[in-house]
This record gives C-alpha cells, structure tokens and sequence, in this order.
C-alpha cells in the first residue's frame, strides 16, 4: 500500500498518530488521552502533559510500525499551531525524525483546520464550500467562513475563555470532576431553570465572552453556599449554565448566518466542530436553527468531536495533493491564526 499520509497530534493532552490512504481510508489510528492523569489536578497540567507525550507517541509509533511499513508513507502530517508548546514540540521533533530519518515530506497541520476537516471523517463526501463553521472546544470558539480549503476567515470569536473552558471551570466550582462539560451536561438532564444566573454578553455582533457570565456564576454560588450538597441545586445550576450558553451560541450563530448569507447567498452548509460539538443540547438547537436558516448542519461523529489525528491526516492529505510541501524549520507556535494559513 503506498501513498499513505502519517499525522501527529499532541496539541494539548491526547496522544495520537494516524495513517489514511489517498483515498482518505483510516489504515491506522490510535490515540491515547490523559484524562485520568490531568483530573486529579482539575485541568490539563502543560509540563505534565509533555512528558506524557514524549512516552506515549513512542509507543503509538512502536506500534504503527508493526502494522504499516515507513516505506508506504509519502508524507508526515503535524500539528504546529494552536496549543500548548511542549505537547506541539513533542509531536514537530517526532515529525522531523521520522522525515529525516527515512526522507519524507513534512506538513504542519494548524489545529483549527483539523477540526474543520473532523466532520468529513468516514464519510462519503465532505462538505461542500463554500461553508460557515462554529468552532467551540476548550480552547476555542469562533465562527468561520471557508470560501474552499486553506481559504478562511474569522467572523467572529471569543474575547476572552472559550466555551468549553466555561464549562469545565463552572464544573469545579460545582465540585465535579474534569472534564466538566460532560457532566454538567449529564445532570442537566434532571435539572430545572435558575433565573438568577444571568447570561453571557448578548452584544458584540458575532463575537464572544464568557469570562463574566463564569463570574456571575461563582458569585451566584457563593450566595448559596448552603446548598451545594444538594443534588437537585447542582443539577439545576448545570441545566441553567447549559441552556444560557446554548442561547447564546444560538444567538451568536444567528448573526453569523446573516452576515455569511450576504457575502456568499449560496451557502448551503453549516458546520459545528470542536470538543463542545459532542453536547446533545448545542446539537439539537444548532440543529432547529440550520432548519429554519435552510442550512444542512454537520458535525463529527463523538469519538473526532475531541482532538484526534485522524483530522490532522486528512487537513495534511488535502494540502498534499494541492501540492503544499514543508520542510524541517517548521517551528512551533502557541497562537496562530487560522487565517495566517490561507493557500494563496
């Protein structure tokens, strides 16, 4: 089997390599998360992280060979930009080695446009273009606009935390464990509404904030200190946080879809992408707006919702066949633009 595409991803705390064929079929995948070592502390330690890499993808690599010749492979595929720089040092140092060593082509990946590629995972055709996509995870949340591939602009995007770091720093304060998005989304199901919690910014066009609706969601449980052993007040405070921030995605997108339509009246799909994408309340109200919009809603399957290789491959096979070659300066960055890697 030759031709096949090898991707790195370690971006933040999941360890992942995998291989697709030209055709876009998965040879390999395996990915390795480091969920039950960050818990403990609450959130993702970076030097921690790092080190967690350095001894994963070793292993991940290990077993690859042992399945797929390093002779079939045509190119390396790695993420470099956006994420924590240990974990992209740890994935770019593996990369070159690997280019070096037996004389491949190297691609950096940008993390973003992994995800925007994650909806086209094992399935038959891939979203059109043009396309506007919201983008929600831990460490992003914004509205893009891709005219085609590696052509994209921002319309909008968080001032300050992202969705899914609202939900995973409202989780602690409620006392559940990382990461909090899931299960404030599992006892929502049993809660009822809280009107005292306010909501996130409502103005700002298609931009977002969520730093002080965290605020008003800390003071709010200061003020009720009494009843956080409470089963029933925790599940209300998780269905009240779900249901402002869905609105507010809903509210947010509402204005992205307009200004989208105005600039490009024949987009006729919408993405939802990143680890927040997996929330079944966000997907069912996302879902009823591309309804009444007219727009065909994609999103990932649940298991390339979260940050995954499979992605990176397939972002690094589309640069491949236009022809997009790196080489072994790649460095790495902890914020870049997805709009700073547009193909000309």
């Amino acid at each position: 089997m030759k031709n096949l595409i090898l991707a790195i991803e370690s971006s933040c705390d999941d360890s992942c390599i995998s291989v697709i064929d030209d055709k876009f079929n998965i040879v390999f995948e395996r990915n390795i998360s480091q969920i039950d070592i960050h818990k403990i502390y609450g959130g993702v330690v970076p030097e921690l992280a790092s080190r967690c890499h350095v001894k994963y993808l070793q292993g991940i690599l290990y077993e690859l060979k042992m399945e797929v010749s390093i002779d079939d492979i045509s190119a390396v595929g790695v993420t470099f930009s956006p994420g924590l720089i240990g974990g992209l040092l740890s994935g770019v140092m593996m990369a070159k080695g690997i280019c070096h060593m037996y004389n491949k082509l190297l691609i950096g990946i940008h993390h973003l446009e992994g995800h925007l590629e994650s909806v086209n995972i094992e399935k038959e055709k891939h979203v059109k273009y043009p396309n506007l996509t919201l983008l929600v995870s831990g460490g992003h949340c914004q509205f893009i606009l891709a005219k085609s591939f590696g052509n994209y602009a921002i319309l909008g995007k968080t001032i300050d935390d992202s969705v899914g770091e609202a939900f995973d720093k409202i989780g602690k304060m409620l006392g559940l464990e990382y990461p909090g998005g899931s299960k404030i989304e599992q006892k929502a199901k049993n809660g009822k509404n809280i009107m005292e919690i306010g909501k996130p910014m409502i103005d700002g066009d298609m931009n977002f904030s969520f730093s002080g609706f965290k605020t008003n969601v800390l003071r709010f449980l200061d003020n009720n200190k009494d009843k956080m052993q409470n089963v029933d007040f925790i599940s209300d405070v998780c269905f009240t946080v779900q249901q402002r921030i869905a609105d507010n995605l809903v509210l947010k997108t509402k204005n992205a879809i307009k200004y989208a339509k105005n600039i490009n009246p024949e987009i006729q799909n919408f993405t939802l992408c990143g680890g927040v994408s997996a929330n079944q309340k966000i997907i069912a109200d996302i879902q009823n707006l591309c309804n009444e919009s007219h727009l065909t809603l994609h999103f990932p399957k649940l298991k390339y919702a979260t940050d995954n290789s499979t992605m990176i491959a397939f972002a690094a096979l589309k640069r491949y066949n236009l022809g997009y070659r790196g080489n072994l300066d790649l460095g790495v960055k902890s914020r870049v633009s997805i709009e700073e890697i547009n193909i000309l």
